[in-house]
């Protein structure tokens, strides 16, 4: 007789009788936290934590392309730097088949709920105005939050 759990890459191994069963969780729908009593994300400027509106160029960012990164709040999404390797797994998407390049993500602890965050970088073919900004993590996409863009 088998005896004992097993568990791993997000996998449940369970012993019964003479078989094995296995079972996977289900996709976890990504969020991507709002501001209280409007549909903004929320989002800061990653060297300055000011909120939006973002202007692409940032004279405040120290990278050689003074382009402004944006930390997004999100539910916990499971995701490690490493993930960023593997294609299809996170993509951060605005209208018009932009893509805002990721350049970190990780885990954050807030008491009583743990959470991640996404640092994208802010392209030069970004519209400015309010975009509808969605995450898609492994294929699940997350409902829209708008992001202010400055001209």
């Amino acid at each position: 007789p088998l005896a004992g759990l097993g568990a791993g890459e997000g996998l449940i191994v369970v012993p019964a009788s003479n078989l094995v069963a296995v079972y996977e969780a289900a996709p976890v729908t990504p969020v991507i936290y709002a501001e209280e009593g409007n549909n903004n994300a929320v989002a800061l400027d990653s060297v300055t934590f000011q909120r939006a509106p973002f202007r692409l160029p940032n004279p405040n960012n120290f990278s050689s392309d003074q382009r402004t990164r944006v930390i997004l709040l999100t539910s916990n999404l499971r995701l490690t730097q490493t993930d960023l390797n593997t294609p299809g797994v996170l993509s951060v998407e605005v209208p018009g088949g932009v893509n805002l390049p990721v350049e970190n993500v990780g885990t954050l602890s807030i008491p009583g709920l743990i959470s991640s965050y996404i640092i994208v970088r802010l392209p030069d073919n970004l519209p400015t105005g309010a975009l509808e900004l969605r995450i898609r993590v492994r294929g699940v996409l997350s409902d829209a939050r708008t992001l202010h863009i400055s001209p």
